[in-house]
């Protein structure tokens, strides 16, 4: 190329080889100084939600879904986002009685199970119907872990 544009050295485009015609380099500097700078708090916002297991309403903070730019996963399939660590904002945390789950699972919960963490963790009377409901669940994982029969301890008198 440079003997087809020898004779524009006089002219003083001697050095058009090294020339950038388009302007790339400024059209990228200049759209990196206009994106805005992403912040955590332009990512979450504050939604309600009703415990199922004590039935108060309360607020927590929650990502936008669409918002975020996924960069990419770590080794243990951990979502990395951009500005923000998704994490924090996954697990709901009733305030009142302390019932905590995972955004995607906090409302799945059986009556029964909600019951019993209320009899747990508040002393409530546990009804006959609750306790058939856990004796069965037990019974059946017991079943499914192989045992064959049941032996009572009894103390000696």
């Amino acid at each position: 190329m440079s003997d087809k544009l020898c004779g524009l050295a006089g002219l003083g485009l001697d050095n058009l080889e090294d020339m950038d015609i388009f302007g790339q380099e400024k059209k990228e500097e200049q759209a990196a100084a206009e994106a805005p700078k992403i912040e955590e708090k332009d990512l979450i916002y504050d939604k309600n939600f009703t415990c199922p297991v004590c039935g108060e309403d309360f607020p927590a903070k929650i990502m936008k879904t669409g918002k975020a730019r996924l960069l990419g996963t770590d080794q243990d399939l951990r979502a990395k986002y951009e500005g923000i660590d998704a994490v924090k904002y996954d697990v709901i945390l009733c305030p009142h009685c302390g019932y905590a789950a995972l955004n995607r699972y906090f409302n799945n919960i059986t009556k029964v199970y909600a019951k019993l963490i209320d009899v747990i963790d508040n002393g409530a009377p546990l009804d006959r119907s609750i306790a058939d409901e856990v004796a069965a669940g037990m019974k059946k994982w017991a079943l499914e872990m192989g045992v064959t029969h049941y032996t009572p301890s009894v103390p000696p008198f």
